[in-house]
């Protein structure tokens, strides 16, 4: 996707987590890849409270951790954005997700 340049960001790189699934291995050289493609695209990665919201049993509040910090490192422009489907979800948990890139 990254490599097309068609497209302006990415959403939703780790929503496998959505369904509880979590690797048996390091995902750092897979981060670092997706990360080196999103700058050679000048694209922005979205780190949004839409997953987490929706099942908040298996999944974390935003992007993992380690690819939130992978990405800072390479300068990615990271935006925050709630993934609203309805108007009560506008907004909901920004102030968090900005926090989770501020200490990345």
């Amino acid at each position: 996707m990254a490599k097309s340049k068609l497209f302006d960001g990415i959403g939703h790189p780790d929503a496998i987590k959505l369904f509880g699934h979590r690797p048996s291995f390091s995902l750092l050289g897979y981060y670092e890849s997706l990360a080196k493609e999103l700058s050679n695209s000048n694209m922005y990665a979205d780190q949004n409270s839409g997953v987490a919201r929706r099942c908040s049993k298996t999944a974390s509040l935003g992007m993992d951790k380690e690819l939130l910090h992978v990405l800072k490192n390479k300068n990615i422009k990271i935006i925050t954005s709630s993934d609203a489907h309805c108007p009560e979800d506008v907004g909901d948990k920004i102030r968090e997700l900005e926090i989770c890139v501020a200490n990345a």
